[in-house]
């Protein structure tokens, strides 16, 4: 039984996405929502992740569908 609980914690060890540490859940600020959106059509979404460096494109874009449903206007090219 310990042998069992021994090999699946190393296994589970292994599945949990180490990559996504470096990300942290933190509420936007003010400063971000402003660069976002004079920023998100004006350049491709990956060189915004230099902008945002702990955020993912799926946290960029999810902002941006939050924004534009509250009613901020996005700089076009």
């Amino acid at each position: 039984m310990r042998l069992l609980k021994i090999i699946l914690d190393i296994l589970l060890k292994f599945r949990y996405n180490t990559r996504m540490k470096q990300y942290k859940k933190q509420p936007w600020t003010m400063k971000e929502k402003r660069l976002l959106s004079e920023h998100y059509y004006m350049i491709p979404t990956e060189d915004l992740l230099l902008l945002f460096p702990q955020r993912t494109i799926g946290a960029i874009r999810n902002q941006v569908n939050y924004l534009r449903k509250r009613g901020y206007k996005f700089k076009r090219v």
